[in-house]
């Protein structure tokens, strides 16, 4: 057999099992408990330098129609990393917009070595604590300003709240690659009348990592609603 045909061959066999590995990674079967005691390091994608265009949408539906009710832009550079939170100064902006603030990590990127697992508690306030209870809810693609892109999705349901006729979803989506955070969903209805807040990219980032810390010795955030 020819030698170049082979060497193909072997490298196609070898690219094959590493998108097996990571499929097999990906697939949510893996408790967190099991993942977190097997690592010894976090890995962010996000690292200090990168830049992220984000904006938050509001819309208002009911029955088959929809408005959009508030549009916001921002451009952010991240100054610094203290976990749990990124440190982020605006770009372009003046007064008092632009002053640095801190935000959960999970408003930026998941740990890679935690992509994947079946349920994960993360630092996100929606009014019953600091914390939300996500479950792995598998790879599929969000259509962003740029197409389509692959996602992982978690995603936590709340019935009765924030009223006991009412009930919240909220879908967390991270890059399937490089764990960036690439669009969070939260919706609230009451089977009528449902307002959902979208908060995305609208550029795939310019990346400056990655960026590793020890593993925490505890992960403070396990509960669940």
């Amino acid at each position: 057999m020819n030698k170049l045909l082979v060497s193909v061959i072997v490298i196609l066999a070898v690219l094959f099992a590493v998108g097996l590995y990571l499929l097999s990674e990906m697939a949510g079967g893996t408790s967190f408990e099991d993942r977190y005691a097997s690592i010894n390091k976090l890995t962010f994608s996000v690292g200090k330098g990168s830049v992220l265009k984000q904006e938050l949408r509001i819309l208002m539906s009911y029955g088959n129609k929809s408005i959009e009710t508030q549009r916001a832009n921002r451009t952010v550079r991240v100054d610094g990393f203290s976990w749990p939170a990124y440190h982020l100064c605006p770009v372009n902006e003046t007064g008092p917009a632009a002053q640095c603030y801190d935000v959960p990590f999970s408003l930026v990127a998941m740990p890679k070595e935690l992509m994947g697992v079946d349920t994960i508690g993360l630092p996100f306030n929606l009014g019953k604590g600091n914390q939300i209870f996500l479950k792995y809810n598998g790879i599929t693609n969000v259509e962003m300003p740029w197409g389509p892109h692959p996602v992982v999705n978690y995603t936590n349901f709340t019935a009765s709240y924030p009223k006991p006729d009412v009930n919240m979803t909220t879908k967390f989506y991270f890059d399937t690659t490089e764990g960036y955070l690439v669009k969070i969903e939260v919706s609230i209805t009451d089977g009528n009348l449902t307002s959902t807040a979208i908060f995305q990219l609208t550029e795939i980032p310019q990346l400056n990592g990655p960026l590793e810390i020890s593993k925490p010795e505890a992960w403070e955030w396990k509960g669940g609603d």
